[in-house]
């Protein structure tokens, strides 16, 4: 098959214009002109986003709708910095399926979790904008250095915030089993759950790890807090992972972390605070203010 022929196989729009998909998610004109606004980003991906996207299982507003908010929120002008860089990332080639030619033939890209993880970042950065804070997208950083994804900024608080989004699919596999590899009728055996509830441990872990990485870039006067969405109840992860956020408060009391507030923990439904015992910042205090702790119930 040549690559055109891939292309118009693999590449085909699900729907024939940004007025029907429009129309199923129910936009309202604000939410609209988000989408119109930065049409030259967003179509292409609109016209192809799945089509649960533009549906609701229950009375909470829909993806397409929820991403529209989040757009509007990032165009504020409570916003600094590169907001085109970050609808580019939002709607880049990542997130939907894509052929292109390589040295040795035609590769198509898989649809990755890019648009949800992106989706999560602009989501916390709504809450921040809504209550008021300034927000500043970091513009260039040196060779190496490792940053946030934005800084909240609020009188003589400068809070760096780092979101991490736990891909829901692999957890889903890991504690149901990989029903395309095993079958739908596959009954996961004791040792199977035990690798599973381990691989999602090593998940959470390595998302941590990198995350906390980056606090050594920062200065002094600068706070650093941790987002992690990871959409079901702990308990439901295992004792495994259980246990790693139980320990790392025991971690963080031991390094010293002044500076670091914890890690806010989004669940299905509920937010967990894991503060940082050594933590004495009044940010603290602020976040709490806010009503952190019922961030799952947040739209913007």
């Amino acid at each position: 098959m040549d690559i055109k022929s891939l292309e118009i196989s693999m590449e085909q729009p699900i729907y024939s214009s940004l007025g029907e998909i429009f129309e199923k998610a129910g936009l309202t004109e604000d939410e609209k002109g988000a989408y119109l606004r930065n049409k030259q980003y967003c179509e292409y991906w609109l016209l192809r986003s799945k089509r649960g996207y533009h549906q609701s299982f229950d009375d909470s507003p829909n993806f397409i709708q929820r991403l529209a908010r989040v757009i509007i929120c990032l165009e504020s002008d409570l916003v600094e910095g590169n907001k085109k860089q970050k609808l580019k990332e939002l709607f880049g080639n990542a997130p939907v399926h894509k052929v292109y030619k390589a040295k040795n033939g035609v590769r198509s890209t898989q649809k990755s979790s890019s648009i949800q993880d992106t989706y999560f970042e602009l989501l916390i950065l709504s809450f921040f904008v809504n209550h008021g804070f300034r927000i500043e997208l970091i513009k260039s950083k040196k060779h190496g250095q490792r940053i946030p994804e934005f800084f909240a900024i609020q009188g003589d608080i400068k809070l760096a915030v780092e979101a991490k989004n736990i891909d829901i699919d692999k957890i889903l596999d890991s504690i149901l089993g990989d029903v395309f590899i095993e079958g739908i009728d596959h009954v996961q055996t004791k040792v199977e759950k035990e690798k599973g509830y381990t691989k999602i441990k090593a998940q959470i872990e390595n998302n941590y790890r990198n995350a906390i990485g980056k606090f050594e870039h920062l200065n002094s006067a600068e706070q650093y807090i941790i987002f992690m969405s990871i959409h079901c109840p702990v308990n439901v992860l295992g004792a495994l992972t259980r246990d790693y956020f139980n320990q790392l408060q025991g971690q963080w009391a031991a390094l010293k972390y002044e500076n670091f507030l914890g890690v806010i923990v989004l669940e299905d439904n509920k937010t967990v605070f894991f503060k940082n015992p050594n933590c004495r910042s009044e940010a603290n205090g602020i976040l709490e203010n806010l009503g952190i702790t019922d961030f799952h119930k947040f739209q913007p």
